[in-house]
């Protein structure tokens, strides 16, 4: 989701009553928000209603992450001037960040009733949408925002993802690859196409993805556990047990990945190792929906 965008025009000709408005706008641009934001609070004691200085100061309150503060000046913008289209994208976003997604998507379906073909909006009430489960739906507002923008490389990565949770993998691995081929450094999509080839027993492409994945984002752990899950069903164990221990020292490290690399030393006979993880797994979570499996598994490997 693209981030909204303050409004910098320079007010070269402004009245006396907008000059903090504009001053602020300045301070904004040479990157001063703190300053900036100042001085849109004291245009506001002179313009009460600046449906502009509300909606910059909207914008600076998200840059800073503080999404209630920028909520409450969107919808001041949009009590102001209800066609605001900008603001309710922008409410959307912020709805988003603070996971009210039932506002979010009401937000994102009033910008499109004025800007019915913005590839942004169709695109994140998508996003909005896939997030509730509601794949079906979401499917529909990623190909609007495609056929909006045939060059939406988000769009296509946002519609191979919800295939991909859909279970279509050969039509996730099409959107997916239209995402690097417009975003070749999109590092989520090629892990993605990571995980559409494992589950479809393409593992030499699967590897070749996440590889290129991994050195997109060298530190984002999950492509390591995701590699070392393809490993696994290749039978490549030492393989799989290398990828988990890095995935664990990028400090992705719990029961999911314990078990998994229990497995891994299990199938290599080294049953001390796979005892330890798997012991390691129990103390954090000894009722956990992994407990009964993991016992199993010891009782087999020590029988």
């Amino acid at each position: 989701m693209s981030p909204p965008q303050i409004d910098q025009r320079d007010g070269a000709g402004a009245p006396d009553l907008l000059r903090n408005h504009y001053e602020g706008n300045r301070l904004a641009q040479e990157g001063r928000l703190a300053e900036a934001i100042s001085r849109w609070e004291l245009s506001l004691k002179d313009a009460p209603r600046s449906v502009a200085t509300h909606y910059n100061l909207g914008v600076a309150y998200f840059q800073k992450k503080d999404f209630p503060k920028a909520v409450a000046h969107w919808e001041t913008v949009i009590a102001l001037d209800a066609g605001h289209a900008e603001a309710n994208h922008a409410l959307g976003l912020a709805y988003c960040e603070q996971g009210l997604l039932d506002h979010a998507i009401g937000a994102f379906h009033r910008h499109l009733k004025t800007r019915p073909n913005h590839p942004g909006a169709l695109n994140n009430l998508g996003l909005a949408l896939a997030q509730q489960g509601r794949f079906n739906e979401a499917v529909q507002y990623f190909v609007g925002a495609l056929k909006a923008d045939p060059k939406h490389a988000e769009a296509y990565y946002n519609l191979g993802t919800v295939r991909y949770e859909q279970g279509k993998f050969e039509e996730a691995i099409e959107g997916l690859n239209k995402a690097v081929e417009l975003q070749p450094d999109h590092a989520a999509a090629h892990h993605n196409l990571g995980l559409c080839h494992e589950r479809l027993g393409n593992y030499e492409e699967g590897e070749k993805a996440f590889h290129r994945a991994q050195r997109l984002a060298p530190n984002y752990a999950p492509t390591y556990f995701n590699l070392g899950l393809l490993y696994y069903h290749w039978q490549r164990h030492e393989e799989a047990i290398a990828s988990y221990l890095h995935a664990k020292a990028l400090g992705f490290d719990n029961s999911l990945l314990r078990y998994k690399l229990g497995l891994a030393y299990a199938a290599v006979d080294k049953k001390y190792a796979a005892l330890k993880v798997w012991q390691s797994a129990l103390g954090d979570d000894p009722n956990g929906p992994l407990a009964a499996e993991i016992h199993a598994q010891i009782a087999v490997l020590f029988n």
